[in-house]
């Protein structure tokens, strides 16, 4: 029994088990969202540019997770597409699971502050915050600017805390606020 639990630390340890392939980096993490997300194949610089994600790491987290055949690949001349591997059970009895819940918990986080922050905001702008890592842009009136300063930090403060998102709330009024969120 120590042996089969040793060969286990070694494989997990060594980085040759397939979840150390999955969940290696968030660059991985973050393909594999795209993939899941968009149920259509996408070229690397389609998946770089949807991920955020520099095109080489990218093309390094697609050659670790198409080693574990995570990933299908079709050639097209000079070019190829990529997607999900469906059939393969780590992805769809646990990694594709685990991103519709993500999804589905983003999306009622964004509902929670949509509907906490409407009665005092004008407009509210969430950036990227599918990632976890993410900014919402409140946009509010004179009157009401310290009051929604003080209950955009005490969310940041509760969904880092509860969740590890890293959101950022920035507050403006209509008179300070970016052009390119009004």
């Amino acid at each position: 029994m120590a042996r089969k639990i040793d060969s286990f630390r070694r494989t997990v340890a060594g980085g040759l088990h397939p979840l150390s392939a999955v969940f290696p980096t968030p660059a991985a993490i973050a393909v594999l969202r795209v993939l899941a997300y968009i149920h259509t194949p996408l070229s690397l610089r389609q998946i770089a540019r949807i991920a955020g994600i520099h095109h080489k790491t990218c093309v390094d987290v697609l050659s670790l997770l198409t080693r574990y055949r995570l990933l299908e690949i079709s050639k097209v001349g000079r070019s190829a597409t990529v997607k999900l591997n469906d059939d393969h059970a780590i992805l769809s009895e646990l990694v594709l699971p685990l991103l519709d819940r993500e999804r589905h918990l983003v999306n009622e986080i964004g509902r929670d502050i949509n509907r906490e922050f409407e009665p005092l905001c004008r407009k509210i702008v969430l950036k990227d915050v599918m990632t976890g890592v993410g900014t919402v842009d409140l946009i509010t009136t004179d009157e009401n600017l310290e009051q929604v300063r003080k209950m955009a930090d005490m969310t940041a403060a509760g969904l880092e805390e509860r969740y590890g998102f890293e959101i950022e709330f920035r507050v403006y009024t209509f008179a300070n606020a970016p052009i390119e969120i009004i």
